[in-house]
């Protein structure tokens, strides 16, 4: 009988522990499977032994297909509830250029102010939330990963809800649809605590800088002072 093996997942908890790398490895993971165990839905039924009924074993396939499709998406889903600064979503670009999300998780209220239903409804509602500054350049590494079919990763500033500006972090990979469209499985990071500690690097950096200019330059000034004294007692 024709069996359908999915790898077991790592545990779930402590998620907040994780590298921002660690939690993209493991959202893309699940969003793998879940594309992978689509695919057999919709492809595949299992291939019998000799002597089996097809339909019998197509039955069954399938629903160990289903059942282990539920079971990733419930993953998928308790991941999103678990990430604190991260929402994961789903997003696909049509023949046409048009972007419609197709999923979000629940943290799109908290980071956007509106309902995964609204969202999916109105892809307007995100990216309309990317500051001017970052939106077309945003745009544009989107069009590039679709042209070159390639992982997405960039960094955008977003206005939250409130009003106050955060920096986000978006992670994605494509994968083709059936009837030609792309589709990118995504997580967005909320990085702001790391953009302000880069922030305070640089200003301390370019105080340093500064510093040791005024003091090199005082140093040579003094430098050239017992030169010039040193030359007139010779």
């Amino acid at each position: 009988m024709g069996t359908i093996v999915v790898d077991p997942l790592g545990p779930l908890m402590n998620l907040s522990s994780l590298s921002k790398d660690e939690l993209i490895e493991r959202v893309e993971s699940l969003q793998r499977r879940c594309a992978e165990l689509e695919a057999r839905l919709h492809n595949g039924r299992g291939e019998p032994a000799v002597g089996e009924n097809p339909d019998a074993v197509g039955r069954f396939a399938l629903f160990q297909a289903e059942q282990r499709l539920q079971e990733s998406e419930s993953l998928i889903r308790s991941v999103g509830y678990h990430l604190r600064d991260g929402m994961l979503y789903q997003i696909i670009r049509d023949n046409n250029g048009v972007r419609r999300f197709t999923y979000v998780s629940e943290a799109v209220r908290r980071f956007y102010g509106c309902s995964p239903e609204e969202a999916m409804a109105d892809a307007n509602l995100i990216y309309g939330r990317v500051m001017e500054e970052d939106r077309e350049r945003l745009i544009h590494e989107e069009e590039a990963s679709f042209r070159a079919f390639s992982e997405f990763h960039t960094e955008a500033r977003v206005r939250n809800p409130s009003g106050s500006v955060r920096w986000s972090y978006f992670a994605s990979s494509p994968r083709k649809l059936d009837d030609g469209s792309t589709c990118w499985d995504g997580l967005e990071i909320h990085i702001t605590e790391r953009k302000l500690a880069e922030a305070e690097i640089r200003r301390a950096n370019e105080t340093l800088e500064r510093r040791v200019d005024e003091r090199t330059r005082q140093l040579q000034s003094i430098i050239h002072e017992l030169r010039n004294e040193i030359h007139e007692r010779l």
